[in-house]
């Protein structure tokens, strides 16, 4: 294998990934489905380069004769997709953005048999099954998976071994990323989070679901598909949320996962998804969970922003297990690299009714902020202190969060606290601005992933009268409210202005001790 070829494709991944945000942002239709592209594409680059650690490591290096040949061929597949990806790029210089993608993706479905994100699915399914058979583990999937990347090959006419002619790859076009319906100052209303609504027109399913009805021979994917197309993704609505997870957040992995597994333990509602439609919610988030065994979606009613939140899985016979309750009903828990959902008791103790498990610090971390921010968003607002969270992921065995400064920061007339924290179990380093004040109060506003700057003591720089600029913040900070933007200054730096000067240079002291 060329020198660094994994690290290559994984950055080929990465442009891609970049480059569709731009679709996603102006084809509102498209755009849950764009979304999941970015996703695997982002979720492909890991695994790429996880892989290239992998071949490194003496532990393994021995053991990679075995999948020598099956990497070979992924990599060929991949990069004729991606280079499929980038021609449709180059195609939107003078056509709409409309046509190349639909036109890409009757070439991927009609052509080759495979559309663009299931085929994504299927490289990230035989990178982990691959990453198992290096470190030992034995997947059982393993031999369905490399019939379906021969099939996938075979329709692309890529060659089944190294020796014949590869595809070559058309030039990247790499457009740059544009952020919509974004305001350079807050609107007054923003310090509250206060905005009108009309009165909300259907209830909230009961706190108890109702128990096991019927069930399904469809698979988890085919059913997920089949509601999304026919309630979920009705209409141009796009939540916030989506411009969350894109797949272009830093990767800091927990320096000790533990091995346990992503549950839920509420009660089974079969009806849950068609319900949740007829009430008039649309799909703001979906995101898998150990390895699509279990998926998570927050539903949102634009009306009123109440939020539901689904856990879909499937049961050891093959049933579908779907469970549903209202976001407010849940007050979300740290646990190790765990995120516990857990339902309030009248005794001052947690029933717990789902876990989340991670293994990279930014996904938890944007994970939890939207789940806080979704919730406090919610007209009703949360009924009791019990189901209030956190202002920070930390946890009982010390190994959570740890707050390195904390000060007020304004931005037109909103007044932020600003925080510094720094992971204890990955090492991740971010900042968080969150409601100084009023009823929005501790819930975050945005986020911004800073690891790779905390060997730079010059990252920030004090500019006098409590204003720090940031030198670089790539990516951009993840905003959890709509309609805005942190602070920038004429040179397109990020700017804390601090509300005291002594603030401001403490910040600075405090980054420099990092």
């Amino acid at each position: 294998m060329a020198e660094r070829a994994l690290i290559t494709l994984a950055q080929d991944a990465e442009d891609a990934s970049s480059g569709l945000r731009v679709f996603r942002d102006s084809l509102p239709r498209n755009a849950t489905q764009i979304t999941g592209v970015i996703g695997e594409f982002f979720a492909i680059s890991a695994s790429l380069r996880q892989l290239d650690s992998a071949e490194g490591d003496p532990r393994f290096q021995p053991s990679f004769y075995r999948i020598r040949e099956d990497i070979g061929l992924l990599c060929r597949s991949l990069q004729t997709t991606v280079g499929d990806v980038f021609a449709m790029f180059a195609r939107s210089r003078d056509r709409s953005r409309q046509m190349v993608w639909e036109d890409l993706q009757h070439k991927m479905d009609q052509d080759e048999g495979e559309g663009l994100l299931e085929r994504l699915r299927c490289y990230r399914g035989v990178l982990l099954a691959l990453f198992d058979v290096v470190v030992g583990r034995r997947p059982s999937s393993l031999v369905e998976l490399r019939r379906q990347l021969a099939n996938l090959a075979a329709a692309q006419g890529v060659p089944s071994s190294s020796s014949g002619q590869s595809t070559p790859r058309p030039p990247a076009a790499r457009p740059q990323s544009r952020i919509h319906d974004i305001l350079t100052s807050p609107v007054t209303e923003s310090v509250d989070w206060n905005y009108e609504r009309p009165p909300p027109f259907a209830p909230d399913p009961p706190l108890q679901s109702p128990t096991f009805t019927s069930s399904s021979s469809a698979t988890l994917r085919s059913s997920q598909t089949s509601y999304s197309n026919e309630h979920a993704l009705s209409g141009p609505t796009v939540h916030w949320a989506q411009h969350i997870f894109t797949g272009t957040n830093p990767v800091t992995p927990f320096r000790h996962c533990i091995e346990d597994q992503s549950e839920c333990y509420g009660f089974i509602d079969l009806t849950s998804i068609p319900r949740t439609a007829q009430d008039g919610f649309v799909l703001a988030l979906e995101l898998p969970f150990d390895s699509e065994r279990l998926w998570l979606r927050v539903y949102w009613r634009p009306t009123d922003d109440r939020t539901r939140v689904l856990i879909m899985t499937k049961a050891s016979n093959g049933l579908d297990r779907h469970y549903c309750v209202p976001l407010l009903s849940l007050k979300i828990i740290r646990h190790q690299t765990c995120l516990k959902l857990c339902r309030a008791r009248q005794d001052g103790r947690y029933d717990l009714w789902a876990k989340l498990n991670f293994a990279t610090y930014e996904r938890m971390v944007l994970v939890y902020c939207t789940l806080a921010a979704m919730k406090r968003q919610d007209h009703r607002g949360v009924s009791h202190p019990m189901l209030l969270d956190a202002f920070e992921l930390s946890t009982r065995d010390g190994l959570g969060e740890r707050e390195c400064f904390a000060g007020a920061i304004e931005h037109g007339d909103m007044r932020h606290a600003l925080r510094l924290f720094r992971d204890r179990a990955s090492g991740g380093v971010r900042l968080e601005a969150s409601a100084k004040r009023g009823p929005m109060q501790d819930v975050p506003i945005w986020t911004a992933f800073v690891t790779k700057y905390a060997d730079d003591r010059d990252w920030p720089q004090y500019e006098g009268r409590g204003m720090v600029s940031l030198a670089a913040v790539r990516p951009a900070p993840y905003v959890f409210l709509p309609r805005y933007e942190p602070a920038r200054n004429r040179a397109g730096e990020y700017v804390l202005q601090f509300t005291t000067s002594e603030d401001g240079k403490q910040f600075v002291e405090v980054w420099a001790a990092l």
